[in-house]
């Protein structure tokens, strides 16, 4: 299968099975170098389907030598005591405590979801993209700035000033959704240097350095992912959110320019003082994008240097689509910058606003569509990282495709994906593997019988791990699996390509960080 221009083959793996008692519960450890297996065309054989007519058998379903796994594990219980990095606990230890969802409710007759700030989410309104119409929203008032002002100039300031105004509350909607992912990530940054410091007390030397490396690809992923958070996003709804809340004001004012106070007020507010947060902000911004736009191109460079194909071209496809909104957003920052500061005294700088507005259309959708990603705190393995990632873009390819009218009626979407579809426990192993145990979690509960059986004396909070979901009737069992198998038709597709986005990044972040260690250690030699 073929995803714009990139070879996406069905993962395999040939393991041979432990004997002795069965796997512990939760998402498989991640697989040696050994036992690992290429997925690449140009290296392995074509794959081939089950005899009943499941998924290939893969390393999502095999069982695999816990001992010599080396997993970072960024999926700790959302409890207090580990948000204040006390309780933690090292890779071989309990995976029910690490593995678990938080979910609330408003009232017992309102359904279940996560719990607020859980995830890193992709949710930026489409609205914020018109941000940059405050800009234009004084156009009347700086250009018919006369006394005394003409009836249709004041329409043009009702209509501006009232524009202004709606993009003020706009942004301040925006601002409570971007605080919500800043604590995410700040929370997260601050379990991964505490998780760092321990893990450099126990692990040997050898894991202690491929651990470290992890560690900081991590670190530095969620370094850009809560600062592209503050700046495209938070100070760009507080700072562009203020300046139109100004203008909206100069511009109302403006409509009572016989008063000589008023009019000098009205030019102060409109022009620059309501322009001068706007034009702060495209200075940052443009610093902020230029920066994105070399660390993307880093990581072009350090996978193609380790000859990572597939893997290597999906990191290169991620990072083009973060260059081409960096160098947009970067250029129409600069632009409507000055062109906010101009329009203040030049009538004909609201032409230089124009192309500012449509870009900043296309950079909000190019976001959403191309280049954000929702994430939960996932299990990484830097020994699977590569196959993950191709894994990732091999199951969106999949659900993306339409099964043939033979299979229609008879395989469900995790057949498509799991070889085992029909046995629980593998299920929610898969699921929480992937990162999309919390999402199966919502669903789940929408179903009363399920609800029923896990709601007990806490009507508007619950804590689900799989042991929870594992101990419930088997009569039950079947609804589970429904419940997950609508998960993953309904939020699948769109969750699989999010995961291959965040994983493209880390996986760029992580061979630029073991790319300079290496070069670092052959110069010290």
């Amino acid at each position: 299968m073929r995803k714009s221009g990139v070879c996406i083959s069905r993962p395999s793996l040939l393991v041979k099975k432990k004997q002795g008692p069965p796997a512990r519960l939760g998402p498989h450890p991640a697989m040696t170098l050994q036992e690992q297996t290429c997925i690449h065309d140009d290296r392995c054989a074509p794959s081939t389907t089950s005899d009943d007519g499941g998924a290939v058998p893969s390393r999502d379903t095999a069982v695999v030598k816990e001992e010599d796994a080396v997993v970072a594990v960024v999926d700790d219980a959302n409890k207090d005591e580990d948000e204040d990095g006390e309780g933690e606990e090292d890779d071989g230890g309990q995976d029910d405590k690490r593995c678990r969802v938080r979910l609330v409710r408003s009232s017992p007759s309102n359904s279940f979801r996560l719990a607020p700030a859980s995830r890193l989410e992709n949710n930026l309104p489409f609205a914020v993209g018109l941000l940059e119409l405050a800009n234009a929203g004084d156009f009347a008032a700086n250009v018919w700035n006369q006394i005394p002002v003409p009836v249709y100039a004041m329409v043009l300031m009702a209509l501006g000033g009232s524009l202004a105004l709606i993009m003020s509350l706009v942004a301040l909607f925006d601002v409570r959704r971007a605080w919500s992912n800043v604590q995410f990530l700040r929370r997260q940054r601050r379990r991964l240097r505490l998780r760092q410091q321990s893990r450099r007390r126990q692990q040997q030397q050898q894991q202690q350095q491929q651990q470290q490396r992890l560690d900081a690809a991590l670190r530095a992923v969620s370094f850009r992912e809560l600062w592209s958070e503050i700046i495209n996003r938070l100070a760009m709804d507080i700072l562009m959110g203020a300046g139109a809340l100004l203008i909206a004001a100069g511009t109302f004012m403006a409509m009572g320019g016989d008063d000589e106070r008023v009019w000098n007020a009205s030019n102060i507010l409109s022009g620059y003082l309501g322009n001068t947060p706007l034009a702060l902000f495209a200075l940052v911004n443009s610093s902020w994008a230029l920066f994105l736009a070399a660390t993307a191109q880093s990581h072009v460079r350090a996978t193609r240097r380790r000859g990572m194909a597939p893997a290597a071209e999906l990191v290169k496809r991620r990072s083009r689509n973060v260059q081409v909104f960096c160098v947009i957003n970067g250029t129409a920052a600069v632009v409507g910058g000055v062109g906010s500061m101009l329009t203040a005294t030049k009538w004909w700088a609201y032409v230089l606003l124009a192309p500012v507005v449509v870009s900043s259309v296309f950079c909000n959708l190019w976001w959403r569509r191309r280049v954000g990603y929702t994430r939960a705190r996932g299990r990484v393995s830097a020994e699977t990282l590569e196959s993950d990632l191709e894994y990732a873009a091999w199951a969106e390819v999949t659900l993306r495709e339409k099964p043939s009218p033979s299979t229609l009626t008879t395989k469900t979407y995790l057949s498509r994906l799991i070889a085992s579809p029909t046995s629980l426990s593998d299920v929610l192993g898969w699921l929480q593997r992937h990162d999309l145990f919390p999402d199966m979690c919502v669903f789940a509960l929408a179903d009363a019988s399920i609800r029923e059986a896990l709601v007990l004396s806490t009507p508007d909070e619950l804590d689900v791990g799989i042991a929870e979901l594992l101990a419930l009737p088997p009569a039950l069992h079947p609804r589970l699996l429904i419940a997950a198998d609508a998960c993953v038709a309904r939020i699948g597709r769109k969750h699989f390509r999010h995961r291959e986005r965040y994983l493209a990044e880390l996986l760029g972040t992580y061979c630029t960080v073991k790319t300079r260690a290496e070069d670092e250690e052959v110069g010290e030699k």
